[in-house]
């Protein structure tokens, strides 16, 4: 569940939904929100599972998934804060 939520926080702080002021979107932009979305739709896949009872040994995946998702929010807001800097 935290990977669906960190994954989606991220995406929310690259896309701008509701935001007057539009972020500039580079390169490493781009490849750190796709690699978001992939952990955000493989996060909710695994969530499903563990919800319908159905995983079995996912735990490890479940837990590289999140990783992954906490690495690229992370970089993400590094980015971000570099490039309003």
């Amino acid at each position: 569940m935290l990977a669906v939520v960190a994954s989606g926080l991220a995406l929310l702080s690259v896309i701008p939904v509701l935001q007057r002021e539009r972020r500039p979107i580079t390169p490493f932009t781009f490849v750190l929100a796709v690699i978001a979305l992939v952990a955000l739709v493989t996060a909710s896949v695994f969530y499903a599972f563990f919800t319908g009872h159905t995983e079995r040994a996912a735990d490890t995946i479940a837990f590289i998934v999140l990783v992954v998702a906490l690495v690229s929010s992370l970089a993400l807001s590094v980015e971000s804060a570099i490039l309003s800097a």
